[in-house]
């Protein structure tokens, strides 16, 4: 199980694809791990060397007590890549992984080639909806809010629910996620050094 302690942290990370491919970073969301991006990851090997990591707290990466702020987390992503060599990187975050593709844009804005954020947001509109889950879960286990995520993760893993991607030659990332019903072409307005035009199809992938 591949590793990597920094400052006394140990953080689980993945690394799939071509040798000499540029590096595609995959965030995943909150609760979850770098399996969630299994599908995603093995249609983009051909293409990018893909690094999956797990969040801190999550999967097989340490926890440490007191909260994480986000910044916290994508200074873990920035430690990570130095770790592993990597100056520049492409950024996709889906959710939590989201939020922290905008940190890292804010704070490191020339190690970004291409952002891409799904299903996210800066601030969240109605914080008292996870603090109230944070609460169920501290006082009850994860056991009382696993119902639904099963229903969610079978919505979107059946069969009917399969993704293809596509995407022209120019561009530099192949952005597809789960979550987002669309076709054709966008732009992430987030930040202006990181903007990209990116191609996309989605099909058969409705909420």
């Amino acid at each position: 199980m591949p590793r990597i302690d920094i400052a006394g942290l140990r953080h689980y990370y993945r690394m799939d694809g071509a040798g000499e491919a540029p590096v595609l970073v995959l965030s995943h969301s909150l609760g979850c791990d770098h399996s969630q991006w299994d599908a995603q990851a093995a249609q983009l090997q051909p293409h990018f060397r893909v690094l999956r990591y797990d969040i801190r707290g999550h999967g097989a990466s340490d926890p440490t007590p007191g909260d994480y702020t986000i910044e916290l987390l994508a200074r873990d992503a920035l430690a990570i890549a130095d770790s592993l060599g990597i100056s520049r990187f492409a950024f996709c975050g889906l959710s939590l992984g989201g939020m922290i593709g905008q940190s890292l844009a804010a704070l490191a804005p020339d190690r970004l080639t291409h952002l891409v954020l799904a299903n996210t947001s800066s601030p969240f509109a109605d914080p008292s909806l996870m603090e109230n889950r944070r609460s169920t879960v501290l006082q009850q286990g994860m056991a009382a809010v696993a119902d639904a995520g099963t229903v969610i993760s079978e919505r979107f893993t059946a069969t009917k629910s399969r993704r293809k991607i596509t995407s022209r030659a120019e561009t530099s990332i192949l952005s597809f996620i789960g979550f987002i019903t669309a076709n054709g072409r966008t732009k992430i307005p987030i930040f202006p050094k990181v903007t990209r035009s990116v191609k996309f199809t989605c099909t058969s992938c409705s909420i």
